[in-house]
């Protein structure tokens, strides 16, 4: 049996065309592309990627490990979730803050990451700033919905389409990973997965989301209810 799931579209109506994101991904594209070749070598990755305790910071720096991949199923794969949930974002915080914002969430998941890894385990690729993004995305607009593609493969293949709302899509993952990271931490299982930066991306996200709308940076629209509105902390 084979199967995935793929979040495709949200039901978010956009104040703005998101052309901050789109250029976040075409740079993206751009650096992993170029990267490619590289990747081939461990010297490479010493230079680029993030590494764990007692070898801090590499050559690139942070940023380095956020722009590069592995691999094209690594870049796509990030970018599918960047363009979902970035697009929305991007809309509602304008082009500079969105820039300013992903570029923090993606330095903040790394540190935790290197903090958090064993020593000398690299890490690469924008999943924990996507993951922020994400952390943003069930503030701003947490009972949106999310439709998601669902295939498996049981004999034949198997399609659906269908909707949930963000809290439970993101929470899901969220979960997951905080799942994983357990096993992770007690050595039970070992996936290969940045999963420390996923879950302090999310993390840094709600929060960073929460204090622009506490100090009136953002505001929702009439139509809009956010994840403070529901939980009672504030009020429009």
């Amino acid at each position: 049996m084979f199967f995935f799931l793929i979040p495709y579209n949200v039901d978010v109506p956009m104040e703005r065309w998101p052309f901050a994101n789109w250029a976040l991904m075409a740079f993206t594209v751009m650096v992993s592309v170029i990267a490619f070749p590289a990747m081939m070598g461990i010297g490479a990755y010493e230079h680029w990627m993030m590494s764990g305790p007692g070898d801090w910071w590499s050559d690139a720096g942070l940023l380095g490990s956020v722009f590069t991949h592995g691999g094209w199923g690594h870049l796509i794969g990030n970018l599918i979730f960047l363009f979902v949930f970035g697009n929305a974002v991007n809309a509602k915080l304008g082009h500079g803050l969105f820039i300013a914002c992903y570029v923090l969430l993606g330095t903040l998941s790394g540190l935790a990451y290197t903090a958090a890894s064993h020593a000398g385990v690299p890490s690469l690729g924008a999943s924990g700033a996507i993951a922020g993004i994400m952390g943003m995305f069930i503030v701003f607009y947490p009972r949106n919905n999310i439709s998601i593609l669902f295939f498996v493969w049981i004999l034949r293949a198997h399609v659906k389409v269908f909707q949930l709302s963000a809290w439970i899509v993101i929470g899901a993952y969220f979960a997951k990973d905080l799942f994983f990271q357990v096993l992770y931490d007690t050595g039970v299982y070992d996936n290969g997965v940045a999963l420390m930066a996923h879950l302090a991306g999310t993390v840094a996200g709600v929060i960073l989301a929460s204090l622009l709308l506490l100090t009136d940076r953002i505001r929702p629209t009439e139509h809009e209810q956010t994840l403070l509105e529901l939980v009672g902390m504030q009020s429009w």
